[in-house]
């Protein structure tokens, strides 16, 4: 790898781990998921300060060219990003419905209140009115 593209490589991985770094301080992202971005961006900045441990690993791992593995890791860091999104997706799709469901419950327990209150006071004013009949009749 040329100097200039190692430097640039470098200074732009630097700009990704502050930035995720940046949004974790705002709390715009979740902790397991800074963590993920920013182990990938510490991979992506050792392997771009020591290019040579890059060929040594891809070959020790059997891949013929280190750009393969680099697509493998790609690969399997979003799908370990996808499972992630799934299980949070499935853990607030619970939630939603259990909330649908307390909110019904309430709805109807408070029509159900509102019944009452209803019936109660026709039931107050009904011995008002006829107590107002009694007076007139007198």
């Amino acid at each position: 790898m040329q100097t200039v593209t190692q430097i640039f490589s470098i200074l732009i991985i630097l700009l990704f781990n502050w930035y995720i770094l940046h949004i974790l301080r705002k709390e715009l992202i979740e902790y397991q998921y800074a963590l993920l971005l920013l182990g990938a961006g510490l991979g992506m900045l050792l392997f771009a300060a020591f290019p040579q441990l890059l060929f040594h690993i891809s070959s020790w791992l059997g891949f013929g060219v280190p750009l393969n593995f680099i697509y493998f890791a790609a690969v399997l860091l979003i799908l370990a990003l996808i499972f992630q999104v799934i299980v949070m997706i499935s853990r607030m799709r619970r939630s939603i419905v259990e909330l649908i469901q307390e909110v019904s419950i309430l709805k109807v327990e408070i029509q159900k209140t509102k019944e009452k209150n209803v019936l109660s006071q026709m039931e107050n004013q009904q011995p008002a009115m006829d107590h107002k009949k009694t007076g007139a009749e007198r």
